[in-house]
């Protein structure tokens, strides 16, 4: 039995390329991000070029560079938001009631890692951000994103292995850069700002 050649043809029905993002699509959604105040470096469209082929997206980096806002901007009605420097504290029958609320759609979990220790339901220890993992992940319904402070390394300290692998089954992660690069950038990016919505509407953006 020739088994690397049964194992070459099964590993085809687990292939499913992406969709392919055009450089239009790309371009009108970026300036629709534009339109709403994101300030776009090439990272921030690789991870949008990554939404649009349909995967989840994690971004790290540090503070005030649009991590959040990112997924704000994204549609004209923002993601539904999970705090991780609240919901830890929250009963685990909440987060439950918090998660079948939004089943069916996008979440993003915002600045995971924030999160000092464990939440406790009546004197039982829980992980919080295992918890919305393994549910988003057994729904299957639609695509969790997230956001963090913290690099791979500081992921992977804090959290236990189960967790970090669900994470990168969840999402493509990107870095995106310092704020004092994202200024920089709004010179490169300067027809985002010039687009003819704006002109049209007689306002600048950004």
């Amino acid at each position: 039995m020739d088994y690397a050649k049964v194992l070459k043809e099964l590993s085809m029905y687990h292939r499913k390329a992406p969709p392919a993002v055009t450089h239009e699509q790309l371009a009108a959604k970026a300036q629709a991000m534009a339109r709403r105040g994101y300030i776009h470096t090439e990272a921030s469209l690789k991870a949008l070029e990554a939404y649009l082929q349909g995967y989840g997206v994690l971004l790290s980096g540090g503070m005030g560079i649009g991590k959040t806002f990112f997924f704000q901007t994204l549609n004209p009605e923002p993601l539904p938001v999970l705090s991780f420097n609240q919901c830890f504290l929250w009963k685990y029958e909440d987060l439950g009631e918090w998660l079948d609320n939004f089943a069916g759609r996008d979440i993003v979990l915002d600045d995971i890692g924030w999160e000092t220790g464990r939440a406790s339901n009546y004197g039982t220890r829980f992980d919080t951000l295992q918890v919305v993992l393994d549910a988003r992940l057994r729904i299957g319904r639609a695509r969790t994103h997230i956001t963090t402070n913290c690099t791979n390394d500081e992921l992977v300290e804090k959290y236990d292995p189960h967790v970090v692998d669900r994470i990168y089954e969840c999402c493509k992660c990107f870095v995106l850069p310092p704020a004092e690069s994202k200024r920089e950038a709004l010179v490169d990016y300067a027809y985002l700002r010039n687009s003819e919505y704006n002109r049209q509407n007689g306002r600048e953006i950004l």
